[in-house]
């Protein structure tokens, strides 16, 4: 069983909406996480789930205060009845 203190969350203060359109939003995050505490932690994204919408985009400076990692984003769900739920996805660029 994990620590509380193990556990991996969004820093709301590097989150900020970037673009605002209809198709998608476009929202920066820098953070120290790296990229793969991100996307292998559960409900990392769960404090803004009211801010997000499926397909928005988040376009991620992740290990910031290290080697940094650019990466876009995808949420493919979200949910904020019954408690919040947001899933992401890193896009993959052909």
């Amino acid at each position: 069983m994990s620590d509380i203190h193990d556990l991996v969350a969004i820093d709301v203060y590097g989150f900020s909406l970037a673009i605002q359109a209809m198709p998608w939003n476009t929202f920066f995050y820098k953070t120290s996480h790296t990229l793969e505490d991100i996307l292998e932690s559960p409900g990392y994204f769960d404090e803004v789930a009211e801010n997000l919408r499926r397909n928005d985009r988040i376009e991620i400076t992740a290990s910031a205060d290290g080697v940094p990692e650019a990466a876009t984003l995808v949420v493919r769900s979200v949910s904020v009845k019954g408690g919040k739920s947001v899933e992401v996805s890193k896009l993959k660029r052909g």
